[in-house]
């Protein structure tokens, strides 16, 4: 490429770039979402030394629907066993009105040494039943496991973690396979 073209096209290239933030006013602005989906707020915690997310999300078309449908702060209430440090580090704007954010020591909730049961309870005030998501994340590795559930605005949501929500056999595998057995039995005896 020649010199002088070389120049040319710098040129150019360095007006687009010096041009193009003066552009972006002028783009139309477009939410997030495209669609009914779930938008997703979330206050911080620390409950025994492991960050967790507490994810509340209702089911609206835009972030701005969720925001004028609200009728008040979010009410999350963390139930933690007694004598498990429990913090709330940060929160976002909720849908537009905060949060209330109560901890509190529940003496029906035991640790031990493998899990930390939590019990997330989430009330989100809005205009309508409105379905509401309630996650608990926590991040990396600790005593902490998640959960999640389903409701509607207005309406406690509750969601419960740690040694309760363990893996459990499969009754139904076990129930056929008992009576696969006994069938098996009564062939053999006759």
């Amino acid at each position: 490429m020649a010199r002088s073209s070389l120049r040319l096209v710098r040129r150019r290239l360095l007006r687009l770039l010096v041009a193009a933030p003066a552009l972006l006013p002028a783009l139309p602005r477009r939410e997030a979402a495209a669609g009914r989906g779930w938008c997703r707020v979330d206050p911080v915690v620390r409950i025994d030394g492991q960050t967790a997310h507490a994810y509340v999300a209702a089911r609206v078309d835009t972030p701005s629907e969720a925001r004028a449908l609200a009728a008040g702060p979010i009410r999350l209430r963390l139930r933690v066993p007694p004598g498990i440090a429990a913090d709330h580090l940060a929160s976002d704007r909720g849908f537009g009105d905060g949060y209330e954010v109560e901890i509190e020591a529940a003496a029906e909730l035991a640790a031990t040494e493998e899990a930390v049961p939590v019990e997330v309870l989430a009330y989100a005030p809005m205009a309508g039943a409105v379905p509401i998501r309630v996650e608990f994340r926590p991040l990396g590795l600790g005593r902490l496991g998640p959960g999640e559930a389903e409701g509607t605005a207005n309406a406690w949501v509750a969601v419960r973690t740690g040694a309760a929500l363990r893996p459990r056999p499969d009754r139904r595998k076990n129930g056929r396979e008992r009576r696969r057995r006994a069938r098996h039995r009564r062939q053999s005896r006759g």
